[in-house]
C-alpha cells in the first residue's frame, strides 16, 4: 500500500465525540455519522468522556 492509498484510508474515518448526559442530541449525531459512513464508504469512531464540558 503506498503513501496515496494510505491518506485515502485515514479520510475514510470519523470521529464521533459524544456527550452521553445529551442523549437527544447523542442520537441524533450518531445517525447522521452512521449515514455519511453507509455513503462514503467510512468508518464510525466514537469518543465519550474527554474532558470537561465547554460552558
Amino acid at each position: 500500500m503506498d503513501s496515496a492509498e494510505k491518506a485515502v484510508q485515514r479520510l475514510k474515518k470519523i470521529l464521533l465525540p459524544v456527550d452521553l448526559q445529551e442523549t437527544l442530541l447523542a442520537s441524533k449525531a450518531v445517525k447522521i455519522a452512521i449515514e455519511e459512513a453507509i455513503k462514503h464508504f467510512a468508518e464510525v469512531y466514537v469518543m465519550t468522556g474527554f474532558g470537561l464540558p465547554i460552558r
